[in-house]
């Protein structure tokens, strides 16, 4: 990760699904945050080819 300032992200979930979430995380090795996250950078690069590709099509 790089140099760029960290900020906090506060949500509230369903406690089962944190837990479980914390399960999947922890037989994985990774941590919570570590996931989240790869998920958050993912979704991002997905949604900007998809509109990349809208985009393209006018």
């Amino acid at each position: 990760m790089s140099d760029e300032k960290l900020v906090t992200l506060k949500l509230q979930i369903p406690e089962t699904l944190r837990n479980a979430f914390k399960g999947a995380c922890a037989v994985q090795g990774k941590t919570m945050r570590d996931v989240m996250i790869a998920a958050m950078q993912h979704y991002v690069e997905e949604t900007t080819e998809q509109d990349r590709t809208k985009d393209s099509g006018k």
